[in-house]
């Protein structure tokens, strides 16, 4: 599944010559957090958010400060002031927009999401704004993917082995000592481990592994101490 198959293509945008007042207006409508700032060619110049309209003026914030927060902070910067009384959106947006390809991958989409602490990205073609796809549409899609379902339930032998290679070949719980039990889908988890992480860990992968109904960890957490 790509970006393309989960962005919405029905996005609202303002130009940078819009008011900032026509903005806010936009976004309290349509219920979104964000828009994208488009110049006349469709092409992604800027986004506004909520955050832009934290430092107004006419929500009674004050750009003064007391005395001694001044001595120990630089106060009041110019951009401060252009945010709390911009009349325009070319004024208010934030410049640095960090788009996506509607061919990109979920995953892509997801890092890049985390990596740059926002809601949403506009999805870019050609230089031109296709789409929005946010942190919701992601869960959503998460939310509608249907597990894998094998053909036919693995044997117990089957599901013993796929369970004990899954936790072997996954960075990070590699070392835990373990052995499977398996009957009719149901898996037991008996060995060893150094913490608690390493066991909800190996518990987490075995119940990743298809034809896996439940699991119970029986894992026994000992100190590091214990193998010196």
């Amino acid at each position: 599944m790509q970006v393309k198959d989960v962005m919405q293509t029905n996005v609202a945008t303002v130009g940078p010559d819009d008011a900032v007042s026509t903005a806010a207006k936009i976004m309290a409508a349509r219920r979104v957090s964000g828009l994208p700032v488009t110049d006349a060619a469709g092409a992604v110049i800027g986004i506004v958010t909520e955050g832009d309209f934290l430092r107004r003026t006419e929500l009674g914030r004050s750009l003064s400060r007391s005395w001694w927060l001044d001595l120990i902070s630089a106060g009041a910067t110019a951009s401060d002031v252009v945010h709390a009384h911009a009349k325009f959106v070319k004024d208010a947006m934030s410049k640095n927009v960090h788009v996506i390809a509607p061919d990109a991958s979920l995953a892509a989409a997801a890092m890049a999401l985390e990596a740059d602490g926002v809601k949403r990205l506009p999805v870019v073609a050609d230089g031109r704004l296709v789409g929005v796809v946010s942190r919701a549409d992601l869960v959503r899609a998460f939310a509608s993917l249907a597990p894998a379902t094998p053909q036919a339930a693995p044997s117990d032998s089957e599901l013993r082995q796929a369970v004990q290679q899954a936790i072997a070949n996954q960075p990070g719980i590699s070392s835990v000592q373990v052995t499977v039990l398996a009957r009719d889908g149901e898996v037991e988890l008996w060995g060893l481990a150094d913490s608690q992480a390493e066991i909800d860990a190996a518990r987490v992968v075995a119940e990743q592994t298809p034809g896996v109904k439940s699991v119970k960890a029986r894992i026994t957490q000992f100190p590091a101490a214990y193998y010196v």
